[in-house]
């Protein structure tokens, strides 16, 4: 099964920014608190014991925009203080407008200071939004991404202990927790809160202030690169394994050569489909991508909605302006359950049918046509090597390798299909998951061929592969400095636009 994180990266995309430091004798860097702000920017804090900020982290493309530079003016000041800036800032960006609902979320260590806190972060933010000229509102709530995403979530893994029990507020920080991939979502789930702060203060502290989308989908391509070769690196020790039995046991080696040959094949397809699926899941950001016209349409006339100029913004009606507008009129009137439950069934809809969009007519679409090759090629090259020998396998080595032939062929004829536009996002993946039980499935096989020795050389060669990295690795790296460059000039290029506005 696909982790359960693939599932919220489509209805929650995140793209950091962070500042940190430590302040002389004014934390000691030890997060107690957690403190977000949905301004749209998106921004989350970390406070020590005294409530210092240690970390300020833009949870979104905008909210790296506002915090940009802004290192000084908010690490290491008490938490009023801070927010009082961040609020000073949203609306000297044109963020803050008039009769915005703020939501918010504190977490800490004690439910009365957590109760005292959240009288001070709300009162903080009203009154500075009313010295700028603004009135808006705070809330103790989470975005309806997140609470769409729950509903998801709990739909779909309705015996998982873990899911069930999780509230908004919990959820939101078990995103944020698992930003960096260090942790995964079914380990965070499993933290408690004093757990979960840790965890974001030292994802916060690890992030990049400058990743922007730009920066993520570089940084995904190039992982894709090092984790492929990585990958055909380790599965190469198997390789060695059974071509050294050849020498020593040739009865024996023709079913170990086909079980090796045929994992190879597996684990190469599913490993493409995988990453790609990640580089994916990355760069779909869809919000600059139009509105499917009937979904606006039905939009519109469940919301009363005579107007749909309503739902643009600067760049026309797009996802992300049609989904602001929309959760702006569900904050600001009073609809009913069963309209807002449609509403929302059918702002997800817009977003899944933008990146599937994105999936068959982007960059990514190309990609996909080099999977496709590689899979066409696998099967060439299991043909030609197989051969000389089908005569000599056994009928549980033919049987594997004619179900890996039929296997391949399959999954290219459905990404032709993929391609042409005939499934969905849900098809791919299926697809991706198929080829990942495949693969484990071939591994078990070929794990009991092996004998005991033979899996301590291949442990013990797949430990001598790691450390012939350096290359790859340097590439790797060599990638995310280009990478960075190009996402600072992005992101100062966004920080100029709003303060020239």
């Amino acid at each position: 099964m696909k982790k359960i994180l693939s599932l919220i990266l489509i209805l929650a995309l995140c793209v950091p920014f962070v500042a940190c430091k430590k302040p002389d004798g004014e934390t000691d860097n030890t997060a107690v608190t957690y403190i977000g702000i949905e301004i749209n920017p998106s921004v989350e804090l970390t406070a020590d014991k005294n409530g210092i900020i240690i970390t300020a982290y833009g949870a979104n493309e905008d909210g790296a925009v506002l915090l940009y530079g802004e290192e000084a003016n908010i690490v290491g000041k008490g938490y009023e203080e801070a927010i009082a800036y961040i609020t000073t800032l949203a609306h000297e960006l044109g963020y803050l407008e008039e009769n915005d609902e703020i939501k918010t979320t504190i977490s800490c260590e004690d439910e009365q200071k957590k109760n005292e806190m959240r009288e001070k972060i709300h009162a903080t933010l009203e009154e500075c939004a009313e010295k700028v000229g603004v009135h808006i509102t705070a809330i103790d709530a989470v975005g309806r991404d997140i609470l769409r995403t729950l509903k998801e979530l709990k739909e779909r893994y309705p015996e998982n202990a873990s899911v069930q029990s999780l509230t908004p507020e919990k959820l939101k920080m078990v995103l944020s927790a698992t930003e960096n991939g260090d942790v995964t979502f079914e380990v965070a789930v499993e933290m408690n809160n004093e757990e979960l702060i840790a965890k974001i203060n030292e994802t916060h502290e690890k992030a990049k202030n400058i990743a922007t989308k730009v920066y993520k989908t570089a940084r995904a391509k190039a992982d894709m690169a090092y984790q492929i070769a990585l990958g055909s690196l380790m599965d190469s020790a198997y390789t060695s394994v059974y071509l050294e039995r050849a020498t020593t046991d040739p009865i024996r080696m023709t079913n170990t050569f086909f079980y090796g040959a045929v994992y190879v094949a597996y684990a190469s397809n599913a490993r493409a489909l995988n990453l790609l699926e990640d580089v994916l899941e990355i760069a779909n950001e869809v919000k600059n991508y139009p509105v499917d016209r009937p979904i606006l349409d039905a939009v519109a006339e469940a919301l009363g909605v005579d107007d749909i100029s309503v739902f643009e913004g600067e760049d026309g009606i797009t996802v992300e302006s049609f989904c602001r507008a929309t959760e702006e009129i569900l904050d600001k009137n009073n609809i009913s359950e069963t309209v807002e439950e449609t509403v929302e069934d059918l702002l997800t809809q817009a977003k899944e049918i933008a990146e599937y969009a994105i999936l068959v007519e982007g960059e990514y679409r190309d990609e996909l046509v080099k999977v496709q090759e590689n899979i066409q090629s696998a099967v060439t090259n299991l043909r030609i090597s197989s051969s000389p020998y089908l005569l000599l396998m056994t009928t549980q080595a033919k049987t594997v390798y004619n179900e890996c032939i039929d296997y391949l062929e399959d999954t290219a004829e459905t990404i032709d299909v993929l391609l042409a536009g005939a499934l969905t996002i849900e098809n791919f993946e299926n697809l991706v998951d198929e080829a990942e039980d495949k693969a484990e499935e071939m591994k078990n096989i070929l794990r009991e061929d092996l004998t005991e020795e033979e899996k301590a050389l291949v442990a013990q060669k797949q430990e001598q592969i790691k450390t012939t990295l350096d290359g790859i690795k340097e590439k790797f790296d060599n990638a995310m400095s280009r990478a960075e460059e190009a996402a600072k000039t992005e992101i100062e290029r966004l920080r100029a636009l709003r303060e020239s506005k």
